[in-house]
């Protein structure tokens, strides 16, 4: 972001980095992390500061909350990745995929707690 700061500066107007792009090198972190057979923590971590760049400039896009749950979810992070598919339903309650991810995680969280995992 402080490419985006310095030519707003310079420009007098705020530029802000496009949704598409963010969405894109997050996405592409996340992949890049889980490519090979031991995960890159490191890229994990990028990725996910990415996408919450992504939510706190478009806070109001159903598609940045989604990306930001995906993530979390791929990090092993449940609590997160349901809060984050709450938010994106809130924003866009039509949405199929968030729906049906909330909804495993949610019965994935219950199984947990009647085998006693939790």
């Amino acid at each position: 972001m402080p490419h985006y700061q310095k030519i707003s500066e310079r420009l007098g107007t705020q530029l802000l980095p496009p949704e598409s792009l963010l969405d894109q090198v997050g996405q592409w972190l996340l992949f890049d992390a889980t490519a090979t057979a031991e995960v890159d923590l490191d890229k994990m971590e990028r990725a996910l500061e990415v996408l919450k760049i992504k939510v706190k400039v478009y806070p109001d896009s159903y598609n940045a909350q989604q990306s930001l749950a995906d993530a979390y979810a791929n990090m092993g992070k449940p609590k997160k990745a349901m809060e984050h598919y709450e938010k994106s339903l809130e924003l866009n309650s039509e949405n199929k995929k968030v729906k049906n991810q909330l909804q495993k995680l949610k019965n994935n969280a219950a199984e947990k707690v009647r085998s006693g995992d939790i």
